[in-house]
C-alpha cells in the first residue's frame, strides 16, 4: 500500500482530509484569498445584534484582543485601562466603514463617553505598500478630539513589513489570534443557525486555507486534537521518516498536515521528529543548517539567500565581507544596494518578487531568478567561502 492508503486507516487523518476537501462558500466562490471579502465578513461579524443572543459581543472580544495585543505601546495608556467587558459602549452613527480613506476597517465606538477610531489594516499573504501613517494623518484629521488605534492584521508577513507596521505603531495580530480569542467562542454563543452556519463557514475557509507559499492562516482547535493523536501514532511516524529516506509521495492535503503540526510540535519535545518535518513540509526543498541557523527550510533559493544574508549581518558579519565573499561567486551579484540596481544588467533577476532587506537604512536586493538545477552549483560555493553557513 502507498502512503495514502496507510494513512486511511486512522480516522484522525479520515477526519482531517475531509476537513481540507470540504468546499465552503468562499472556496465555491474563488474568492478565499482575495482581501477584500474576509474584510467584508468582518464587517459584518463586528457589527452590533447580528444574533439576539450575541449583541455586541464579537465587537467587544475583538477590542479586547486589540487591547491584550497593544501592551507596552506608547500613547494608549487610556485605552489600556478601559474595562471593555462591563463598560458602557455607544455606537454613534457608522460603526465600521470599508475603504473609507482606503482604510480596510475603520470601527468607530464611544466607550464610557470617549470617542475611539480602530484603524483596520488586513493584509492576505500581501507586502505592505500601503502608506501606513498617511491613514493615521487622515482620520487624525476628521477626529482631532479621538484616541486613534492602528491594528495590522495578517496571517503572514515578511520581517522587513513588521519592521514597517512596529514602526508606525501599528499593533499586530494572526488571523490565529482572531479566532482563538473571536470566532471560537462567538460560533458556540451564537443561537441563530444562519449566523452559526455562516461563522463556520468562515472558519473553515481560514483553516483550509492554503497560497502558493504554502501558509495557511489558523488551526483549529478540532484540527490540533487529530493532527496529535495522528502523529502520535509509531506507524505514522515511521511514514514521515519513509518520506526524508525514501523521498516518498504525499497528497497536497497531507503536506498541510505535515506543515500545521510542524508548528503545533515543540522542538523539545520531540527533536527527531521535528527535524523530520523541517525538511519536507509543504515542499521546502532548500535549508539552512550552521551558523546562526537551525535547520531553516525554504520554499526558493531567493528566499534562501536572502534570510541567509539577514542572519548574517544579525551575527556580527559586515555588508563589506558578504559582498567580497558572495558576489564574488557569480558575474552577477548575489545581492546589490537600491542604487546598484540601476545600473546593473538584468535587473529582473532582482525585483522579480522582491527579494529585499535593509542594512543601515539602504535597501538592498537579492538575486531571485533562480532554476532548481542551479541549486548544487550555488550550494557548493557558499559552503566553502568561509562564512560559517552550510546549505543542504
Amino acid at each position: 500500500m502507498n502512503i495514502e492508503e496507510r494513512l486511511n486507516e486512522f480516522r484522525q487523518y479520515r477526519y482531517l482530509n475531509s476537513y481540507y476537501t470540504y468546499q465552503d462558500s468562499m472556496n465555491i466562490h474563488g474568492v478565499s484569498r482575495m482581501e477584500i471579502k474576509h474584510s467584508d465578513f468582518l464587517k459584518w461579524l463586528f457589527t452590533p445584534n447580528i444574533d439576539p443572543n450575541l449583541e455586541d459581543l464579537p465587537l467587544r472580544k475583538m477590542l479586547t484582543l486589540i487591547q491584550q495585543k497593544s501592551q507596552g505601546l506608547n500613547g494608549l495608556v487610556a485605552f489600556l485601562k478601559v474595562d471593555l467587558e462591563n463598560s458602557v459602549l455607544t455606537y454613534p452613527g457608522n460603526i465600521i466603514e470599508r475603504e473609507q480613506y482606503h482604510i480596510d476597517l475603520l470601527i468607530s465606538v464611544n466607550i464610557e463617553n470617549k470617542k475611539y477610531i480602530f484603524i483596520i489594516e488586513n493584509k492576505i499573504g500581501a507586502a505592505v505598500t500601503n502608506d501606513l501613517e498617511d491613514y493615521f494623518k487622515r482620520v487624525e484629521k476628521r477626529w482631532p478630539d479621538a484616541c486613534i488605534v492602528k491594528v495590522f492584521l495578517y496571517n503572514y508577513c515578511d520581517k522587513l513589513d513588521m519592521v514597517k507596521v512596529l514602526d508606525n505603531d501599528y499593533i499586530p495580530i494572526t488571523y490565529q489570534d482572531v479566532y482563538d480569542c473571536v470566532l471560537k467562542d462567538v460560533n458556540n454563543l451564537a443561537i441563530d443557525l444562519r449566523v452559526r452556519n455562516i461563522i463556520y463557514d468562515y472558519i473553515h475557509c481560514l483553516a483550509s486555507f492554503n497560497d502558493d507559499k504554502n501558509y495557511y492562516m489558523i488551526t483549529t482547535e478540532e484540527e490540533a486534537k487529530n493532527l496529535k493523536e495522528l502523529f502520535r501514532k509509531k506507524q505514522v511516524r515511521a511514514m514521515v521518516k519513509e518520506i526524508v529516506d525514501e523521498q516518498k509521495k504525499y497528497s497536497n492535503n497531507f503536506g498541510i498536515m505535515l506543515q500545521k503540526y510542524n508548528e503545533l510540535l515543540d522542538k523539545k519535545d520531540d527533536a527527531e521528529l521535528k527535524n523530520w518535518l523541517v525538511k519536507i513540509v509543504s515542499g521546502k526543498e532548500y535549508i539552512i543548517d550552521g551558523g546562526p541557523f537551525n535547520n531553516v527550510a525554504f520554499n526558493g533559493i531567493g528566499e534562501l539567500l536572502k534570510e541567509m544574508i539577514v542572519g548574517l549581518l544579525a551575527y556580527g558579519k559586515t555588508i563589506e565581507e558578504l559582498d567580497q565573499k558572495l558576489n564574488s561567486l557569480y558575474d552577477n551579484p548575489l545581492f546589490v544596494s537600491a542604487a546598484e540596481l540601476g545600473i546593473i544588467r538584468n535587473q529582473g533577476w532582482y525585483v522579480t518578487n522582491n527579494k529585499i532587506f535593509e542594512y543601515k537604512g539602504i535597501i538592498y536586493y537579492v538575486c531571485s531568478s533562480w532554476n532548481k538545477f542551479e541549486y548544487e552549483e550555488l550550494k557548493e560555493k557558499i559552503n566553502n567561502c568561509d562564512l560559517g553557513v552550510k546549505l543542504i
